[in-house]
């Protein structure tokens, strides 16, 4: 991955995968190429059916990366994990992908994607909805027909939950949902954290369980 930025702009990107012999190029204002053939993001309108590729990294957020896959895939989005968000954003730019999401974004990861996926037409952005930037950490790519539709999906983090949890202490069904992604979490990351978590969250459940429960 190579960008060029002058005046805090990237001016050109350069993503080069050799096992593929794929080579993507990216002029500002001039467009976006694979082995010298102009690319275009997908025409699609909908999410359901339409490709979702998720960060892969799942060491520092687990709980962000796995509530965005719960999410995109609740209302009908297709799964792909690729493991490299530089890789899932080509796949927007090409057309394959309709969504690619990075919670953990750094300026040598996105720089060269970022203007990659802007220049076959899609839109890329923060949580907030921001235009990227180079130090930009939570980022999503999309076609941009879709941008908002995806974009409020992205925004609901599973921080929601655990405020959800603090408004209503008593609704047991939050420490059930808590203890279901700690359990996942724990089988994906092998951190013994996760399961004194899922076993905390439990015991709230049955203490605040009323009896006929």
């Amino acid at each position: 991955l190579l960008a060029i930025e002058k005046r805090n702009e990237v001016m050109w990107g350069i993503c080069y995968f050799p096992v593929l012999k794929e080579i993507f190029i990216a002029e500002k204002g001039k467009g976006a190429f694979l082995n010298g053939k102009k690319i275009e993001v997908s025409k699609a309108a909908d999410l359901r059916g339409q490709m979702f590729c998720p960060d892969g990294t799942l060491r520092k957020k687990p709980r962000e990366i796995l509530g965005d896959i719960e999410r995109f895939c609740g209302v009908g989005c297709r799964l792909r994990v690729y493991g490299s968000s530089p890789y899932a954003f080509t796949r927007v730019a090409l057309g394959q992908a309709l969504i690619a999401t990075n919670r953990m974004g750094k300026s040598w990861d996105i720089a060269a994607v970022s203007l990659l996926v802007e220049e076959a037409g899609g839109k890329i952005t923060d949580e907030e909805g921001n235009s990227w930037q180079i130090d930009s950490e939570n980022l999503i790519a999309t076609n941009g027909l879709v941008h908002e539709k995806a974009l409020e999906l992205f925004n609901v983090v599973y921080s929601a939950l655990k405020e959800n949890l603090k408004l209503h202490p008593l609704d047991i069904r939050n420490q059930l949902v808590l203890s279901q992604l700690s359990q996942v979490v724990y089988s994906l990351t092998n951190d013994t954290n996760y399961i004194f978590e899922y076993g905390g969250y439990l015991t709230d459940a049955l203490q605040y369980s009323p009896k006929r429960q």
